[in-house]
């Protein structure tokens, strides 16, 4: 095998160790006062973007700009672009709740942003909403119509 193979095929083998120890022991460690461990922001996103996939939309990326976490998606349905982007805006609360549960991203971000992208990858809209006021949603602590009242549209 090459050496670049061997690497691969010890780090899946690590990761299934890993996941089996896990499975195994989590419910006993649990039961004697260990904390649940949040997930990876990358696990939550893996989650996002199936869920987005399922309602018509193809997740083309991620990036940080400034304080800002910007997911950007394409329409694969060529729905009218403002529907497309309330409909894709619903997923803001469980992207801010990812990145408020991930530690390495919990003080970087102050908002969460969901882009909305052209079949040619430029941005016709977008939306957004403050991290804090999305995970009070989430939270049950924000009504809907405030909500909606601090999230903020913009259309190319």
């Amino acid at each position: 095998m090459e050496r670049e193979s061997l690497i691969r095929v010890s780090l899946a083998t690590v990761r299934l160790a890993n996941v089996i120890a896990y499975s195994e022991y989590m419910p006993e460690l649990k039961r004697i006062g260990l904390p649940d461990v949040p997930l990876r922001l990358e696990s939550s996103l893996v989650t996002i973007y199936h869920n987005l996939s399922i309602v018509g939309f193809e997740c083309k990326g991620y990036s940080e700009e400034f304080d800002a976490f910007v997911l950007s998606v394409r329409d694969r349905l060529g729905r009218a672009i403002r529907e497309s982007a309330i409909h894709a805006s619903q997923v803001l609360d469980q992207i801010s709740a990812a990145l408020a549960d991930d530690a390495t991203t919990r003080h970087r971000f102050k908002l969460s942003v969901i882009r909305l992208l052209d079949e040619y990858g430029t941005a016709v809209a977008s939306a957004s909403i403050k991290i804090e006021d999305a995970v009070a949603s989430f939270q049950g602590n924000l009504s809907l119509k405030e909500r909606v009242e601090r999230t903020t549209f913009e259309f190319s």
